[in-house]
This record gives structure tokens, C-alpha cells and sequence, in this order.
């Protein structure tokens, strides 16, 4: 049996979106697992009784047991400071919203111990988590996306000239590595947009501003490799003034993270359908994405299609992109597998070509 441990929580401002993903997925990880939470807070890595159920984090509860990372092993601390054994642990599957947890941080210490986990690697990890890089990758492999102004907290007043000249009113303005439309806001004039990148900038030392589409329709798509690239039916979410807020995204129980009203499958012609799914196949392949993603689109019958941004850990795992729930432990499974799979091919790449450097150089400095 197959020991997966389910990272979640962290520093994120969307620590709770986290907690409730984990609740919700792990309900679908296959029994054929023996599934080990691990909840990750300020203080450390954290496991507990419990620590599996909603009540244990609305009652306020703090996990006890703090659990060390040494390879692909976990342990607690024993008599007298001691360590003594956990748990080992064949594959992690994260389930960290934002943050440390999808920017490429925690992506990097799990490769540096040579463990297998179910996200992205680092480097694809944090082009994702930040907006404005990723609208330069995205633009150099040819897949459109909406041009962007970036602010890290220069004069103000002439950064806003500046996009006001470059794209007019309205704007959008983004924290750039933060998601779930926490920190975003609409400007319509000048005095919004300085309240927004003021807001924004509570969240993040960069901000961008871009064009705001009035007139769009926002299309979501999700894809995974198994056996072979997987890629879901496209949603259209439904909001009520045209910018999904947070609770849009978020307001339903945990039953169903999936959020309010959306269209399922939307209602959108053959063609866009088609160039959905062939972009999504291309930035998937390009970019060198691994797990589950969702990948956002904005639509405008006057700009077309356009990528706006690429989820690498997204909320409920956009498992409710892929329809009956009866599919949702294959799809996991499947998940599983491959990040087992690709963690073996890593281990047999050759890493020594046997140049006996050392034994050529008498001092050990160069030309010396």
C-alpha cells in the first residue's frame, strides 16, 4: 500500500480555500492508500487527530504533533529530543493555495529530499504563481494574453499617467502572485485606481494593471497527464457584476467548493471550444506543467480569446471540472501514479559523467 501524504494550509492568505480542498479531496483519494493530512501553519509541519475534519479547524483546534522532512521520511520528535520514525512517505500530493505553497517553494524542498508530489516542478510553479512573468512566457511561445503594466512601488502618480495613456479606463488592477481574487479590484478613474494599487499593494510588493474587459465571458478549463494529457470540459462562471469576487469563487459548503452558479458545460460554439482545448494542450506541453491545473480564459467577441492566468494547485483540485464524482478517485489515482512515475525517471538520470575534475588541479583554484 501506497503511503500519500495531502499537504495543505500554510501562510497563504487562502490558508482556509486550502483546508477546505484537502477536506474535500481526500474523501476521493482511493482506499488503496493509506492517506496521511499534514497541515502546515507559521509554526511548523503539523499532524493530529482530528486534523481530517472541518470541526477540528472551526473549533479553532492546534495540531500537536509536529512532524519533520528528511528524505522521503517524516518524523516526530521522541524522549529527549530525539527523533523516532512517522511515517514514510511514497508520494505528496499538495494541496497549498498561494504562497510558499504554489510558488515553487515547497515544490523545491520536496525535490531537494527526492519525493514524489503530485504539482508542478519549481521553475513552472513560480512562472505561474506570478502574473506579469507569466504574461512574457506566454506571449514568447505565442498564446495571447492581455498586455500589462507592472507597479513595485515607484511614484504613483506617474504610473498612473502612464496606463492611463497606454490603456485608458477601465482597469484591472492584481496583486501579482496572490489568486482567488483576493486584492483585485476594478478602477474607473483615477482615484480608483490609486485606491486599488494602494489595496493591492497590502498583498504584494508588485502589482499590474491591465485593460478590464466590460464586455467578456470567462471560460475555465482544466487538464492533468495520466496515461495522456486529460483535459476537462470548459466552464463558464456566472457573476453577478461581471468580476468574480472571491465568494463567487468559494461561497459553497464543503461538499461542493466549487463555488455558485456556473455553466457546465458553456454554452460557446465549436471553434472557441477547439482553440480552448488546443491552447490549453500547447501551454500545458510548453510551459512543462505536472498534476492538475486549471487554466483561466476571458473572452470578447471584439479581442477574441486570451489567457489570463494558470492555476497550478487550484481550488477542489477542479475535479468538478471532470463531471461525475463516481470519476474523481480514478482521476487521483491517476495523478498519483504519474507523480510516482516521473519521480522514478528523475532518480535514474545520470548525474555524474565520471570527469575526475579534482584530481586535475593541484591547488584547487583555477589556473593557478
Amino acid at each position: 500500500m501506497k503511503s500519500v501524504a495531502v499537504i495543505f494550509g500554510g501562510e497563504s492568505v487562502e490558508r482556509e480555500v486550502s483546508i477546505l480542498t484537502a477536506l474535500e479531496v481526500m474523501a476521493y483519494l482511493s482506499r488503496d492508500y493509506e492517506v496521511v493530512p499534514i497541515y502546515i501553519d507559521s509554526r511548523g509541519w503539523w499532524v493530529d487527530k482530528g486534523i481530517d475534519k472541518l470541526e477540528f479547524f472551526k473549533r479553532g483546534s492546534i495540531p500537536k504533533d509536529r512532524v519533520y522532512i528528511e528524505g522521503d521520511r517524516l518524523y516526530k520528535k521522541g524522549a529527549f529530543g530525539s527523533l523516532k520514525l512517522y511515517k514514510q512517505i511514497d508520494v505528496v500530493y499538495l494541496m497549498t493555495h498561494g504562497g510558499s505553497g504554489e510558488n515553487g517553494d515547497i515544490q523545491g524542498l520536496l525535490n531537494m529530499h527526492k519525493v514524489a508530489f503530485t504539482s508542478c516542478d519549481t521553475l513552472a510553479s513560480a512562472i505561474c504563481m506570478d502574473k506579469y512573468l507569466l504574461k512574457k512566457c506566454l506571449k514568447s511561445i505565442g498564446v495571447p494574453t492581455l498586455p500589462a503594466s507592472l507597479y513595485e512601488g515607484e511614484d504613483i502618480v506617474g504610473f498612473c499617467e502612464e496606463v492611463e495613456k497606454k490603456y485608458g479606463y477601465p482597469l484591472i488592477v492584481k496583486p501579482v502572485t496572490l489568486g482567488s481574487s483576493i486584492g483585485i479590484s476594478v478602477a474607473r478613474d483615477r482615484e480608483s485606481l490609486v485606491d486599488g494599487i494602494e489595496r493591492a499593494s497590502l498583498f504584494d510588493t508588485r502589482v499590474m494593471v491591465e485593460r478590464y474587459l466590460e464586455q467578456k465571458v470567462e471560460l475555465n478549463q482544466s487538464a492533468y497527464m495520466g496515461d495522456k494529457l486529460r483535459l476537462s470540459m470548459i466552464e463558464r462562471p456566472i457573476s453577478k457584476d461581471g468580476m468574480l469576487t472571491f465568494w463567487d469563487k468559494y461561497g459553497g459548503d464543503v461538499k461542493s467548493m466549487s463555488g455558485s452558479m456556473r455553466e457546465m458545460p458553456a454554452n460557446i460554439d465549436g471553434k472557441l471550444s477547439a482553440k480552448i482545448n488546443a491552447l490549453s494542450t500547447k501551454v500545458y506541453k510548453e510551459l512543462s506543467l505536472k498534476g492538475i491545473v486549471r487554466i483561466d480564459y476571458l473572452y470578447s467577441s471584439e479581442c477574441g480569446i486570451y489567457l489570463n492566468e494558470i492555476n497550478t494547485i487550484p481550488g477542489s483540485m477542479a475535479l468538478y471540472l471532470y463531471g461525475d464524482r463516481d470519476k474523481w478517485s480514478d482521476i487521483l489515482d491517476e495523478t498519483v501514479r504519474y507523480a510516482y512515475t516521473y519521480k522514478l525517471r528523475k532518480d535514474s538520470l545520470t548525474r555524474d559523467f565520471g570527469c575526475d575534475l579534482l584530481h586535475s588541479h593541484s591547488k584547487g583554484v583555477k589556473n593557478s
